[in-house]
């Protein structure tokens, strides 16, 4: 059975940190372009994007290599991205796009 946690606490106690770092050792046992980090908003992901080179910078400075280089752009994603990235790779326009002209016209 997969191992589930809910991790909850103050503001400012670790509980960003710990996830990211979960995420972070996972994406390296596994192939990086098949782990996303999915948030509610876009200001969340720039906000684990700068974590995560915080941290990137702080290892290359200790001597120890990146893994990550180039994936922060694909790795971190919001809802309604991942949902377009789908579209996309099946070819399917998204439909809110005709919706939204329907409505306007």
């Amino acid at each position: 059975m997969q191992e589930r946690f809910l991790v909850s606490g103050k503001a400012g106690s670790g509980k960003t940190h710990l996830v990211l770092q979960k995420f972070l050792q996972f994406a390296k046992k596994h192939r990086e372009d098949n782990v996303i980090f999915i948030l509610p908003t876009y200001s969340q992901v720039e906000h684990l994007r700068d974590l995560t080179l915080k941290q990137v910078q702080g290892s290359k400075s200790k001597g120890q290599g990146s893994k990550f280089n180039g994936y922060l752009d694909t790795g971190f994603v919001t809802f309604s991205r991942l949902a377009n990235k789908i579209l996309d790779r099946a070819n399917i326009p998204p439909t809110r796009w005709n919706l939204w002209t329907i409505l306007v016209s």
